[in-house]
């Protein structure tokens, strides 16, 4: 019960002194800013980028939802890349780091002016067992999760946009 209490005043407190949540980017800058974007990825030939490209705009669309209609939209290009990072003396790789790269623009649909751009950048690193089965499966979770910050740094990204926009 203390808890409780002691958790409603805190949200009190930081409401009053115009606290907004950073990963809540509906409250931080208005719900209608984020709901206004398309998100299209630009695939590559690459097999790897093109299922690692799927998790990235599903990951956007359960953060910003499918704005077909919206006012801007948001280009992504992303590349991924499997690294051996921890080598044995056999020259084994015991562990491998994924890491996404990827560029995006947002751009205005009515007449196509760049409103905002760059470049983002995640790097994870999961254990490479010996049994192919069981690395397949490390890769699929740690393409997934890496795919997820992806869209979390690119929510980031659009939020400090539209706030420096606002001003």
């Amino acid at each position: 019960m203390i808890k409780q209490i002691f958790a409603l005043f805190s949200l009190v407190l930081m409401t009053a002194c115009g606290f907004t949540p950073m990963h809540d980017p509906g409250l931080a800058i208005g719900q209608s800013v984020m709901n206004n974007i398309d998100v299209e990825i630009i695939e590559s030939p690459k097999l790897e980028d093109q299922e690692g490209a799927f998790w990235l705009q599903q990951a956007l669309f359960d953060r910003l939802g499918d704005n077909s209609s919206g006012e801007h939209i948001l280009e992504i290009r992303p590349a991924f890349q499997k690294a051996g990072a921890g080598i044995t003396a056999d020259d084994v790789a015991t562990r491998l780091t994924l890491t996404v790269n990827a560029g995006y623009q947002l751009k205005n649909k009515k007449d196509g002016k760049v409103l905002d751009k760059g470049r983002i950048t995640y790097s994870s690193v999961y254990g490479a067992t010996r049994e192919p089965y069981g690395q397949e499966s490390a890769y699929k979770v740690t393409l997934k999760n890496v795919s997820r910050e992806a869209a979390d740094r690119l929510i980031v990204e659009l939020a400090s946009y539209y706030a420096s926009a606002e001003k």
